[in-house]
């Protein structure tokens, strides 16, 4: 049963998702007017303040269900405990999911060298020059359904064409994958090829790729070539 499952997970286009998800949670922001420039990925204000909710809905929880049961005993409180028990365990998957899920990186830019540090993961270190250059990138990304509501009816319909999404990004490449820093990200292409453009030249860095489609199984020994 494992097998399958790593199967499916080791898919580049489903590891390109799940790579991703992690910058819906979290945006870089490349500071270029910074000496030395520096990379910050943090959690978005919106999920900052969802995952603060979720903390006092489960402190709000505990502490509610403490009152109750010393002030009215079990007997009265095990009516309503399922419905506490289901909210305490909801607010702290939220919680949890946006503490884990999220992308937490700082990158400094030296003169020769980049020092990136993950929370988790430590620092590490590795030359400029063995980065490729900055590529602007999207995956498309497709859906054959639609949720259509009518009433109080639900129901999902297979369409004739398919809704199609784009994720954007630009990238500074190396070829390991691991080591590639995303510089910017974000559902729309607005300002990509601007901030492509700004981030090469203060980086010293070519472009070697621009608004190119990523399946996740892109060779990232070489450069990837401009899209036309």
């Amino acid at each position: 049963m494992l097998q399958p499952m790593t199967g499916i997970l080791d898919d580049p286009r489903i590891q390109l998702r799940l790579r991703f998800l992690r910058y819906y949670l979290s945006a870089p922001v490349l500071d270029v007017d910074r000496t030395p420039m520096v990379l910050e990925v943090r959690l978005l204000p919106l999920w900052s303040k969802v995952r603060m909710a979720a903390a006092l809905v489960a402190v709000a929880v505990v502490a509610g269900s403490a009152y109750e049961m010393r002030h009215n005993g079990w007997a009265d409180y095990q009516e309503q405990a399922p419905d506490m028990f289901c909210a305490l365990v909801g607010s702290l998957f939220a919680w949890a999911a946006i503490t884990f899920g999220a992308k937490r990186q700082r990158v400094v830019f030296g003169p020769a060298e980049v020092q990136v540090t993950e929370p988790g993961a430590g620092t590490w270190s590795e030359p400029l020059n063995a980065y490729r250059g900055v590529a602007w990138l999207y995956y498309k990304s497709e859906s054959f359904y639609r949720l259509f509501q009518s009433g109080t009816k639900s129901e999902y319909v297979r369409l004739a064409n398919p809704d199609v999404t784009n994720y954007h990004w630009i990238e500074l490449r190396h070829p390991d994958r691991g080591k590639s820093l995303v510089l910017a990200a974000g559902p729309r292409e607005t300002k990509m090829r601007e901030l492509l453009e700004l981030y090469s030249k203060a980086l010293k860095q070519p472009v070697v790729g621009t608004r190119v489609e990523d399946d996740g199984g892109n060779n990232f020994t070489e450069p990837v070539k401009a899209a036309r």
